[in-house]
């Protein structure tokens, strides 16, 4: 199945706008954002696959997102229950884009991930772009944003996504990321 290492930056996401419409019943909370993708701050895969097969091994910059809590487990874990195929990866997260700020670095890895993971299928066997999404949508909110990696309305718990159909010029933008981790959970109550 895979056969080289691969390095991929996987960027980052701003809201432009962010409307709370109200609390679901499955204790997410509605939305309707857009979305605009951007390259920095981004973090970095280091992806090598291991000749062994079974499973992912996760290093990272940060320790602490070393374990089993961290999204690209349940992205490598879901991925592994809808198509049947468990292979060995090794992959080393370098964190750029800081945990907690709202920027969905860890939404990015995983649809990085996810996007590498299924490339690297036989071609009759990979996902098509609907199932892909789905998948991606049971993995987080904000992972079928980043499959698509254009300006988009999301709306939902961040599942549904809807491209705008053009680039918005971000020109001059200037992203501040100051050393405060907040969590989204708190951040929505």
């Amino acid at each position: 199945m895979m056969q080289k290492e691969s390095v991929i930056e996987t960027g980052a996401k701003i809201n432009l706008c962010l409307e709370i419409l109200g609390l679901r019943r499955d204790g997410y909370h509605e939305l309707r954002s857009l979305f605009a993708p951007v390259t920095s701050p981004s973090d970095t895969l280091h992806l090598r696959p291991l000749p062994s097969g079974g499973g992912l091994v996760l290093s990272c910059s940060l320790s602490e997102l070393e374990d089993e809590e961290n999204i690209l487990y349940k992205a490598y874990e879901s991925f592994a229950v809808v198509t049947g195929e468990r292979p060995g990866l090794e992959v080393y997260l370098e964190k750029g884009v800081p945990a907690g700020s709202g920027l969905g670095g860890g939404s990015a890895d995983a649809a990085a991930l996810l996007t590498y993971l299924n490339l690297n299928l036989s071609r009759e066997s990979r996902l098509g772009p609907k199932p892909l999404m789905r998948l991606a949508a049971s993995v987080g909110s904000d992972v079928p944003f980043f499959l698509l990696g254009k300006p988009a309305w999301v709306t939902g718990a961040g599942e549904r996504v809807a491209p705008i159909g053009k680039n918005l010029p971000l020109n001059g933008l200037l992203i501040v990321c100051p050393r405060v981790s907040v969590s989204t959970a708190w951040a929505y109550r």
